[in-house]
């Protein structure tokens, strides 16, 4: 509960002390007189945006200071605990300067705007004139009635699902787009290996080959070579052979005499033997020799093969395996791109399979806090003069909408008159109408939270009469639960008030002021009769400002 502020140098406020109490706080005034600075006060202190121009004409800062009753708030409590800033008392302090930077204290500790205001963020919620028109937004219904279900849980856990199977999906899209580039080199790869393995290497190696080529290129010449060996040896006239024969013939007559030439005589002997083996070998291989012009032609083309891939892969013919080898290994790489593919497409099915199970869980819980909220608006809509109004909200289950807060879609229907049939929130609703029934949400979530104090900025836009009189009740019913501030025109929402202050503008030595003034019981009827009748107030005016007062029922 907001116990205390002072306001210091601001716009119109030179110095102000205000004290707050429990239950229902109006503030009136004149147009243009400043009702609104308290409001633009506490929307400072709770960590709005900062703006020179809020520092009083011939002042170097201005200073708003906050205090308040933590009372049973816990989750401001735990704030303070979290930031060792204290416990059951809350001072907020917020100073803005000239010609330095801002500062925000609380507990008389220095702290960051994003500290300030997550304790703001549990301490007070403002309910502004535009609120009602915020009922009207898909996004606005879902989170009011995630807050309302209590989802976050399950918003929570379904986010990080949505956020795992983004990312696989984008992994997925990222190696889609690798894999269809890399088809085109895995065809190439694919290509050139057919080409390759054509060459049959382990079986046919290209120095086999080339040997085998030689050889039947070469047997023609190397056959006549062998024939005219043969001839040189043992055919010819002057043959080695038998001219050997004839000298150890010679040679015998002298052994006995000369027996040291004995072995001579067998060196000769055996180089007759030796050359008799040579001639057969020679004979026999040269019978062999066949020069085969069809074999040399096969043997042609598979060399013209190799030459070719090797002068096309820019490598020598002997390392031709090594290029097949280098080409598996790169067609292995791709193969694993689409491997991967395959791996990640299943990972997403099963993340979807889990995201849709959460998205069903949270659309249960939902279904069941729309019809819960629908109930209770139907039930207050005919004491605010809407007795036969019908609402539904229908919460849409969407399998193929995947987002980050589930698969529904959320929409609020409304009919205020018998015989028609509701229609979307935003297409039938009156102003006054959305004012109503954003009033009634606002008191049906009071027990979703524990926020100590709501600022109703200027919410009864657009209604006048009874049904004035009947959102005045609704804001005295919701000041029984929690501290309620609004600012109002109307005299049937300002007599029901438990705490009047009115704002009144005055210029002195040519500056303008503007003061807050608490008002009593006798005050706070003149003013709801300056509401009824304008500046003159008569005694009708009096004697109606009286009525409404007392009437408080």
């Amino acid at each position: 509960m907001l116990n205390h502020l002072q306001i210091k140098n601001f716009t119109l406020i030179e110095k102000q002390d205000i004290e707050f109490t429990n239950g229902l706080s109006v503030i009136t005034g004149e147009t243009g007189s400043g009702k609104s600075l308290i409001f633009d006060a506490l929307y400072l202190v709770l960590g709005s945006k900062i703006n020179q121009k809020l520092i009083r004409p011939g002042s170097d800062c201005c200073i708003i200071t906050a205090q308040f009753d933590l009372g049973m708030n816990i989750q401001a409590q735990n704030v303070l605990n979290m930031h060792d800033l204290g416990t059951q008392e809350c001072v907020i302090r917020r100073i803005v300067y000239k010609s330095k930077p801002a500062k925000c204290e609380i507990n008389g500790q220095i702290v960051s705007l994003k500290q300030l205001k997550e304790l703001t963020s549990v301490l007070m919620h403002i309910h502004s004139q535009h609120a009602s028109y915020k009922l009207c937004d898909n996004l606005f219904q879902k989170k009011l009635i995630d807050d309302f279900g209590k989802c976050n849980e399950e918003l929570t856990q379904i986010a990080i699902h949505y956020a795992a199977l983004k990312n696989t999906r984008q992994d997925i899209e990222k190696l889609q787009t690798i894999a269809k580039e890399q088809q085109e080199r895995l065809a190439i790869i694919n290509y050139h290996l057919d080409e390759l393995y054509k060459l049959n290497l382990d079986e046919e190696p290209y120095e086999h080959i080339k040997k085998e080529y030689n050889k039947q290129n070469q047997a023609t010449g190397f056959q006549k070579h062998l024939q005219n060996t043969l001839y040189e040896i043992d055919n010819k006239q002057n043959a080695i052979i038998p001219i050997l024969t004839k000298t150890i013939i010679s040679a015998e007559k002298f052994a006995d005499t000369f027996p040291e030439s004995s072995d001579s005589t067998e060196l000769l002997n055996s180089a007759i033997i030796q050359l008799e083996e040579a001639c057969r070998s020679i004979k026999s291989m040269s019978n062999s020799l066949e020069c085969n012009p069809v074999e040399i032609g096969r043997l042609q083309d598979q060399l013209d093969l190799y030459h070719d891939l090797a002068r096309k892969h820019n490598t020598q013919p002997e390392n031709l395996h090594l290029k097949i080898a280098e080409l598996e290994h790169r067609k292995q790489e791709l193969l694993q791109v689409e491997e991967k593919l395959v791996s990640l497409t299943k990972l997403e099915q099963e993340q979807l399979s889990n995201y849709k199970k959460l998205a069903v869980k949270l659309h249960e819980k939902r279904a069941c806090a729309a019809t819960q909220v629908a109930t209770q608006v139907v039930a207050m809509l005919p004491k605010l003069g809407i007795p036969k109004g019908v609402f539904k909200i229908r919460v849409k289950h969407e399998q193929q909408s995947l987002s980050i807060d589930g698969c529904d879609s959320i929409d609020f229907f409304f009919s205020a008159n018998p015989g028609h049939e509701p229609a979307l929130l935003k297409e039938t609703a009156s102003g006054g109408e959305l004012s109503r029934i954003s009033l009634i949400i606002e008191l049906i979530t009071l027990t979703q939270n524990e926020k100590t104090t709501i600022l109703f900025d200027e919410v009864d836009t657009g209604v006048s009469g009874k049904v004035a009189r009947d959102i005045g009740n609704v804001l005295k019913e919701i000041s029984t639960k929690t501290q309620v501030m609004c600012i109002t025109h109307l005299p049937q929402i300002a007599s029901l008030a438990d705490n009047h202050y009115t704002v009144a503008k005055y210029i002195t030595n040519d500056k303008t002021y503007s003061k807050i003034i608490s008002l009593n019981n006798e005050q706070q009827i003149i003013e709801v009769a300056r509401l009824l009748g304008g500046e003159k107030i008569e005694d009708t005016a009096i004697g109606q400002a009286k009525a409404l007062c007392e009437d408080i029922n």
